[in-house]
């Protein structure tokens, strides 16, 4: 659903309106149009709608196609909508797309529903006492959003953090680092310029004592 949002935000740079509706229906042997995997039965149908710039007919062809992107350099890697098909598959469902340039896009997901009743929610004892430290840190993270408010939570907690939005920068903060000590490289797996494995490599070159760990933010189209 993120995706979808942030995705009709980028086509309305301006103002505009963005739509979503929910509804339960259930489907019989119409589902086998929509598509031959999709069994009859009942299902959330969630629709997502903008105003905004719309897509021509190649591009919304290919919308669901990984790394599929038709936005500038170094602005998103084109795994968010198929992020979302591969999601929906996964669980049975299925998403369809209607555009027209100019006049908006329409997103429909079809998620099946669950006959199983949720768990009662288990008893969380308070926990107030959370571990800070005062290690440095290096967040590599191309989504300016999920930097902000990553480097703000861990700066809450005492640590130093150092900042880069892609294995550029990165490289650049860790030849600069070489007198001190990073002790952590926090990375998104996949950026623009760098992919996080190959960061992580330049990264343990100069500082193998330091620790490693990869994340997976959601990626916009």
């Amino acid at each position: 659903m993120i995706n979808l949002v942030v995705n009709a935000r980028d086509a309305m740079p301006a103002r505009g309106r963005l739509t979503i509706q929910t509804e339960s229906v259930t489907l019989g042997a119409e589902s086998m149009n929509l598509d031959p995997e999709l069994s009859p039965g009942g299902y959330v149908k969630i629709t997502v709608s903008d105003d905004g710039f719309g897509m021509t007919s190649d591009v919304a062809a290919r919308a669901f196609e990984p790394f599929f992107n038709t936005k500038g350099v170094g602005e998103g890697t084109g795994l968010g909508l198929s992020t979302c098909y591969g999601i929906l598959k996964q669980n049975h469902g299925h998403i369809t797309l209607e555009s027209r340039s100019g006049e908006g896009s329409t997103f429909v997901l079809y998620v099946p529903k669950s006959a199983d009743q949720p768990d009662a929610p288990a008893e969380v004892e308070p926990f107030n006492d959370l571990v800070g430290g005062s290690e440095n840190v290096l967040l590599v993270e191309d989504e300016g959003a999920v930097r902000e408010i990553t480097l703000e939570a861990f700066e809450i907690h005492g640590y130093k953090v150092l900042e880069a939005s892609n294995g550029l920068e990165a490289i650049k903060v860790i030849e600069s680092c070489r007198s001190e000590n990073i002790d952590l490289l926090l990375t998104d797996v996949v950026m623009p310029i760098m992919v996080g494995r190959e960061l992580a490599g330049i990264y343990r070159a100069s500082f193998p004592e330091g620790k490693t760990s990869p994340c997976l933010d959601i990626q916009m189209t």
